[in-house]
């Protein structure tokens, strides 16, 4: 079992997926202060007008708050209670955020929605996510610019299982560091991971986490 208020995923494991999402973040609010400043030198210039640089100002404001959300999101800690939490929420969470991943960005990320027969899993807050973040990092390497990576949650037994399909090779998937931490992360709760070859040469990622009462059994 994991050490009580302690993640599950190892610090050295979270470090750089952490540090790249936070740079990812960083270049996307550059962006966002460059387009406030063109904004405004058009209407200094008087090449728009009041109206127009309102609007754009208002889009750009939208795109701040989605920015400060994912801020939050990925600067999320455990706390010293387990909590239960949706997988699928935590995939939906780690589709967005890998939106700003400066690599993982050009692989296109389907997250499911949650289903009703699907157990809430028991994890510290945070672990969700970084669970979800792994699982995707480790399928995205072989999915390439554009390429599809899904995703999947359905209850098996008295687990929550995680399915992640991206094209690939089984062995590539094996050998990736995400695939690692993912591993001993999930050995830590109760669970496990596998792979296993998909159709039409992808490969699948197979996590699978105690579900609630499971894990609440489990203490």
């Amino acid at each position: 079992m994991n050490a009580p208020g302690h993640s599950a995923v190892a610090a050295e494991h979270w470090l750089p997926v952490h540090t790249a999402l936070v740079q990812g973040l960083v270049h996307a609010c550059n962006n966002r202060v460059a387009a406030l400043s063109g904004i405004t030198q058009l209407y200094e210039a008087q090449l728009s007008t009041s109206e127009e640089g309102m609007q754009q100002l208002g889009g750009e404001v939208e795109r701040m708050r989605q920015l400060m959300a994912m801020f939050r999101l990925v600067s999320a800690t455990g706390g010293s209670r387990r909590e239960p939490a949706r997988m699928g929420e935590a995939l939906r969470s780690a589709a967005a955020l890998l939106a700003y991943h400066l690599e993982a960005r050009q692989a296109q990320f389907t997250a499911p929605e949650d289903s009703p027969d699907v157990e809430p899993v028991l994890l510290l807050t945070g672990d969700p996510l970084r669970f979800a973040l792994l699982a995707y990092l480790a399928a995205a390497a072989g999915a390439g610019k554009g390429g599809g990576v899904t995703a999947s949650v359905a209850r098996v037994l008295d687990e929550t299982l995680v399915t992640i399909t991206a094209p690939g090779r089984e062995a590539d998937l094996r050998a990736r560091e995400e695939f690692t931490a993912l591993a001993q992360a999930a050995e830590r709760e109760g669970g496990s991971l596998r792979s296993a070859p998909g159709p039409d040469g992808s490969v699948l990622l197979l996590l699978a986490l105690p579900g609630l009462q499971k894990a609440t059994a489990r203490g």
